[in-house]
């Protein structure tokens, strides 16, 4: 029915439970669990089926998850209430990001989780200044930790759609 998935990023974190740690103290995170559910059973099924998956913000967050990795539950200077706050990324060579943006790109970040732990088989694709994982690529799974569509960043949409046409 469908040729590919999108799992956009959220305003809720993935509940710890899910990569094997306790919440830190001081976050929360939601009682019900359902959307960190749907998007793993999403996954199963688009992966399952061969299909491309591009995952935003947390949708990056959930496959990272769903393939064994783990998440640094906070980190600081990724994200402002005040302003959008944007860094450096480096991008690795002959990837899905590479083919978009080069070998540099400046990006948006909204976001104070990263991935700690790399789930199984996925090569990082990008990292931040600070060394922080930006994106992650497995074959058709790609992940981005910022959000393309803040800023516009049509072409990325326009690739991944070529990925789902194959």
């Amino acid at each position: 029915m469908c040729s590919g998935l999108i799992i956009a990023g959220r305003d809720r974190d993935i509940n710890p439970r899910f990569y094997g740690e306790e919440p830190l103290e001081g976050l929360e995170y939601p009682e019900d669990s359902y959307e960190d559910e749907l998007d793993f059973k999403l996954i199963e099924l688009f992966e399952k089926n061969n299909k491309p998956i591009l995952g935003i913000c947390s949708g990056l967050q959930s496959l990272n998850i769903y393939y064994g990795g783990s998440l640094k539950q906070h980190i600081d200077k990724h994200t402002s209430k005040e302003k959008l706050v944007r860094h450096t990324i480096d991008i690795e060579e002959n990837s899905f990001v590479h083919s978009l943006y080069g070998s540099k790109a400046e990006v948006n970040s909204i976001h104070h989780q990263a991935i700690k732990k790399v789930g199984e088989g996925f090569k990082v694709t990008a990292v931040s200044e600070d060394g922080t994982i930006e994106a992650i690529e497995k074959g058709n799974l790609i992940g981005v930790q910022w959000h393309p569509e803040v800023d516009f960043e049509i072409d990325v949409f326009k690739k991944f759609l070529s990925l789902c046409n194959k």
